[in-house]
């Protein structure tokens, strides 16, 4: 069975409520980590896939619509930057030399916006931050370790 790892679902407090705060954010990325580390000493999977995008631009979706077994699934989107991703290659690295692939789902950014509007009022990402992650964005590369890179243009759910 596919594992999904989502360092948002730690951004959730008890009640339900999305709290992003860049200390939660911190916090949230450690957990993840963790679980990342864990579930590759299990042995139990063939490859780890970074499923990259802006928000809202159908990276949760994809996954549950077409994972597949055996697949370790990291999801979200500040693997926009090489600098995040490379700390996530070089976690799994340190531990196994399982396949990495990229997944970046390159959602036209009017229809991130429209979904980002229609999110709850929790969710919705200030449109300052897409700008921020824009500046940082950088296609994934082979250099980085990726053994395979798949983009998804004009990705629509």
């Amino acid at each position: 069975m596919a594992k999904i790892i989502e360092p948002d679902n730690w951004l959730y407090t008890p009640d339900g409520v999305y709290n992003h705060t860049p200390e939660r954010s911190a916090e949230a990325w450690k957990a993840a980590l963790g679980v990342l580390e864990e579930t590759l000493k299990t042995n139990a999977f063939d490859k780890v896939v970074l499923v990259m995008g802006y928000p809202a631009s159908g990276k949760s979706t994809w996954v549950k619509n077409h994972a597949e077994e055996w697949c370790i699934y990291f999801v979200d989107a500040d693997l926009l930057s090489e600098t995040v991703r490379s700390r996530v290659i070089k976690t799994i690295r340190k531990l196994t030399p399982i396949s990495i692939s990229a997944l970046f789902l390159d959602t036209d950014l009017k229809i991130c916006h429209k979904r980002n509007d229609q999110r709850r009022s929790d969710r919705i990402i200030p449109q300052n931050a897409y700008q921020t992650m824009r500046s940082r964005f950088a296609f994934p590369s082979t250099n980085e370790g990726f053994d395979h890179i798949q983009i998804k243009r004009n990705y629509s759910l």
